[in-house]
């Protein structure tokens, strides 16, 4: 009886720990999702930053064409096919746009999924899978998301997280858990993961078809 109650007593302590470490995590790795949206957003809202310097360029060349007359017109219209191109590259298309927001979307939902162990109780082996697997996805997502809005997105990440969105959703299943809440948590959670990190992936590869057209095209 005595060991009976030294067990149930070890496991309240043990998942005691494993829940406030779970909602620690959970807490930092939210912020540091939400500082990388941030970023993302502020780099979505800068977009009108960029064209300002060939504008002033513009405006310069055309006061040094009232003084130079026809040699600076030349100048003054290759100024502008530059702020053009400039300005295509910084306006980027939407497809792209629509990625990062996915990445970033799937982002917090990686970090729901890792805060889910805590807010909902969940325990066991289901619990400690959650936090990591949640974990994983929400930085692989905002590394994924930051990557995009530099315009250098890895392709590979998107497909790592929808098979990672994938496992999340069957994790219930193999792994033996018969809880409805935690079903469909993971359910909906890696549904919508595997989802939106396609949807990534297809409007990376449109962005690059479009590039390379628009390349030769120019070529």
């Amino acid at each position: 009886m005595s060991f009976t109650a030294s067990a149930i007593a070890a496991s309240i302590v043990a998942f005691s720990l494993t829940s406030a470490i779970a909602a620690v995590a959970s807490g930092m790795l939210t912020l540091f999702v939400l500082i990388i949206v941030g970023f993302t957003v502020l780099s979505q809202g800068s977009d009108d930053w960029g064209p300002a310097q060939p504008a002033q360029s513009s405006a310069a060349g055309s006061s040094r064409q009232h003084k130079t007359g026809k040699s600076n017109d030349k100048q003054n219209r290759t100024g502008l096919l530059d702020r053009i191109s400039v300005t295509g590259v910084t306006n980027r298309d939407g497809t792209i746009v629509l990625a990062e927001r996915a990445a970033g979307l799937t982002a917090a939902i990686g970090a729901f999924v890792m805060a889910s162990t805590a807010v909902f109780t969940i325990t066991e082996w289901m619990g400690i899978h959650n936090v990591l697997i949640g974990a994983t996805m929400a930085v692989l997502a905002s590394i994924h998301a930051l990557r995009i809005s530099q315009d250098k997105p890895i392709i590979v990440l998107a497909g790592v997280l929808a098979l990672l969105g994938a496992w999340t959703a069957a994790a219930p299943f193999v792994l033996g858990v018969s809880r409805p809440l935690v079903m469909q948590i993971n359910g909906v959670a890696g549904v919508l993961i595997a989802i939106l990190s396609l949807g990534s992936a297809y409007g990376i590869l449109q962005t690059s078809r479009s590039s390379q057209t628009s390349g030769a095209t120019g070529a």
